[in-house]
């Protein structure tokens, strides 16, 4: 509708307000406005949006991505340390976060070795 002509639009309202049907169909309404119409939409080309170039390769991207959530979880340990009060969380709650710390204690052990031994 954008590209219509002030009357265009115009015979197009009228055209809609005369509509006995609860919804007007564009395409037959622009259709019947103007024979002109059709030549001037065929003439547009369209331009395809080009090809995405992938970013190059970057070997540490995931090193650095580990690097920078390792201070979130040292944050996250120092904040529980103060905050909780440790002689009251109930024993299962201790256990878990004893699990879950010795699992992360192995992952970075495992990684400390791969970092040595690729040295």
């Amino acid at each position: 509708m954008a590209e219509l002509e002030p009357e265009e639009l115009k015979a197009l309202s009228k055209k809609i307000g005369n509509n006995p049907y609860a919804f007007a169909r564009y395409s037959e309404s622009r259709r019947s406005l103007s024979p002109n119409l059709q030549s001037k939409t065929s003439v547009q080309v369209v331009e395809q949006p080009g090809i995405k170039t992938m970013p190059v390769y970057d070997p540490d991207a995931e090193v650095a991505g580990l690097t920078l959530t390792i201070p979130s979880w040292m944050s996250s340990i120092d904040r529980t340390k103060s905050m909780a009060h440790l002689g009251s969380i109930s024993p299962a709650a201790k256990e878990n976060l004893c699990v879950a710390l010795t699992a992360l204690e192995k992952k970075v052990q495992e990684m400390l070795t791969a970092i040595k031994e690729d040295s």
